[in-house]
């Protein structure tokens, strides 16, 4: 790891300081871990896949042959600042700010795992909040001598909270388009990911409880409606008609012309395409699963042998924001004794917060991008994303 830094700090008198650093690293050798048995991207069926790994004929009996080694890197660079103000007239304030971009291939835990044996570059991306704020104050209100000590005593608490949403990626878990196995069963494949053409930004329903709009085409030799040549049944809040055969081509001239286009710049699998004409073929993986859109961005499935273009991050959830206040109330009865009455309010706007979890894989709209939860869910702890609670206090100090 190299590590290198940059900081100033100023003091403004006795009570306040300001300090900005830049910090960045860059980290290589990270352990990850390769299936070196991969098959080549193509055709699904598990006789294909068998002719297509690099050792079957030397080792017929292995399928997943895994590597746990030195490939991965990851780079970090961010901007942090901090302001402090000590007792100044009774107040006390710290705010710290972090702009951050944290880039990196899998990384630690046991499962580090390369999706794409021949490139581990194409699991770099980010993997945590960009931008985050925190402000703590204390302010102590001067106290004015007044009847059984109303107007003495009383002080302001108060914590402020602002994330930036996490990043998400979409991932499809059953739809083996790259031709390499799928799951992380026999033949060691992973989650692959979609195609994302556009901003990833655009999709602004990702990490809340709306789902992202999508399209599909629809396969009228079913005598259900809502079915479909895709598994976007019943899902998708446009359905668009087509012909009664599952990835007929005929009818993708209805979805959205950007969906159209982004599948026609998809790569293909000219080994493929050489065997089976027409094989691999972006506009047909638009026919059978859809797509999604929103903006001028759309999430379109490969075509078939080939990986989808997005990275990990490439999407982010709901931001994250919370207000915490306390006010508390101290009498002072005798030299050694005193009474303090708190009343704390954790999330004081009850504001929604979300977390993505899961989100829903890419190839189910029904839950795709859609929260699994909120922060506190599996660690209800006060001031982590839960509903607004009140929480009210008597202390007595002698």
């Amino acid at each position: 790891m190299y590590t290198w830094t940059l900081g100033i700090q100023h003091a403004f008198g006795a009570s306040t300081s300001l300090t900005v650093n830049y910090v960045g690293t860059h980290t290589s050798d990270l352990s990850s871990e390769i299936n070196v048995n991969q098959p080549t991207p193509g055709a699904t069926g598990n006789a294909a896949l068998r002719q297509r790994e690099p050792y079957n004929n030397q080792f017929p009996w292995f399928n997943g042959i895994f590597v746990y080694g030195p490939a991965g890197f990851s780079n970090y660079n961010a901007l942090q600042a901090s302001f402090v103000l000590r007792n100044f007239h009774g107040l006390t304030l710290n705010a710290g700010y972090t702009f951050s971009r944290d880039l990196a291939t899998p990384k630690g835990g046991n499962n580090p795992y390369i999706t794409n044996s021949q490139c581990v570059a194409c699991d770099y991306g980010l993997r945590t909040p960009t931008q985050d704020l925190g402000l703590t104050l204390v302010y102590a209100l001067p106290g004015i001598k007044a009847p059984v000590q109303l107007l003495q005593g009383w002080q302001i608490s108060s914590t402020i909270n602002l994330q930036s949403g996490e990043p998400f990626s979409g991932l499809d878990g059953s739809d083996d388009f790259a031709g390499v196995g799928g799951g992380r069963g026999r033949f060691g494949g992973a989650n692959e990911p979609w195609s994302l053409y556009g901003k990833g930004t655009n999709f602004n329903n990702i990490g809340k409880l709306t789902q992202v709009p999508c399209f599909g085409v629809a396969d009228l030799s079913n005598p259900n409606p809502n079915a479909f040549a895709s598994k976007f049944a019943g899902a998708c809040t446009t359905v668009q008609t087509g012909a009664g055969n599952p990835g007929d081509l005929t009818f993708v001239s209805n979805l959205p012309a950007a969906c159209i286009a982004a599948a026609q710049s998809e790569p293909v699998n000219a080994a493929m395409n050489s065997a089976n004409p027409g094989s691999s073929n972006g506009l047909l993986s638009l026919a059978k699963f859809g797509c999604s859109m929103q903006g001028n961005s759309v999430i379109i499935p490969p075509a078939q042998g080939t990986f989808g273009n997005m990275r990990p991050g490439s999407l982010v959830g709901a931001p994250f924001h919370e207000w915490d206040l306390s006010l508390s109330k101290a009498w002072k009865i005798h030299e050694r004794f005193g009474l303090q009455a708190t009343i704390s309010a954790f999330n004081v706007l009850n504001s929604f917060s979300y977390a993505v979890g899961n989100g829903g894989p890419v190839n189910s709209p029904s839950r795709f991008g859609i929260s699994g939860g909120q922060p506190s869910d599996g660690n209800p702890v006060n001031g982590t994303g839960g509903a607004r609670e009140v929480l009210l206090g008597l202390k007595m100090n002698f």
